[in-house]
């Protein structure tokens, strides 16, 4: 009479299943996780896209919003995904120098938000060359560019995941297949 409990061929064959099983499923796993924090990031941009949208036509002020890895002031280097401030920029030079004494930017304008990035993140988040540093929004809601694309990319194989459109008068949209996505860092133009 068998007692309870498994032989150790069960046991191997269990586990052989198991290990296959994860082979298949690993690999998807990874894909949905890096998707889902590419829909994360660039939901979390577009919010704070609208805010600065919906805060330079409340109050009559140009707002703008530029990569910043420090929350403290601008810069031009790196991608989007390093994160990004939200500011009121009274002087109109796209610039934001914050001084935590007076809390505002060195031209007077106020800090609305600090979005601080993720050095752990495997997607990236590219802007072509009309929004590579800066969006900024006018007292009417416009954007003081021509339509500016905003790429999310896969760290590992530069993989083009999605995208969002920002038009002239504002407006932003989900970048369609013709649209010019690309996860390549853009040149600086002027």
């Amino acid at each position: 009479m068998r007692t309870h409990g498994f032989t150790l061929l069960e046991l191997l064959v269990t586990l052989a299943v198991m290990v296959i099983l994860i082979g298949f499923v690993a690999p998807a796993m990874a894909n949905l996780i890096e998707r889902n924090q590419g829909t994360t990031l660039s939901n979390q941009l577009l919010t704070s896209l609208n805010l600065a949208r919906h805060t330079a036509v409340l109050h009559g002020r140009t707002v703008a919003v530029c990569k910043s890895a420090d929350g403290t002031k601008c810069t031009s280097d790196g991608d989007w995904s390093q994160g990004w401030i939200v500011f009121e920029d009274i002087e109109k030079n796209g610039d934001c120098q914050f001084s935590a004494t007076t809390n505002t930017c060195a031209g007077g304008g106020g800090l609305l938000q600090y979005h601080e990035g993720s050095s752990n993140q495997k997607i990236t988040l590219h802007g072509n060359q009309n929004v590579s540093r800066i969006i900024s929004y006018n007292p009417q809601g416009r954007a003081a560019m021509s339509n500016g694309t905003l790429t999310v990319c896969r760290k590992r194989n530069n993989e083009v995941l999605s995208g969002m459109v920002i038009s002239p008068t504002g407006r932003i949209r989900q970048a369609a297949s013709g649209d010019n996505t690309s996860c390549s860092e853009p040149k600086e133009s002027g």
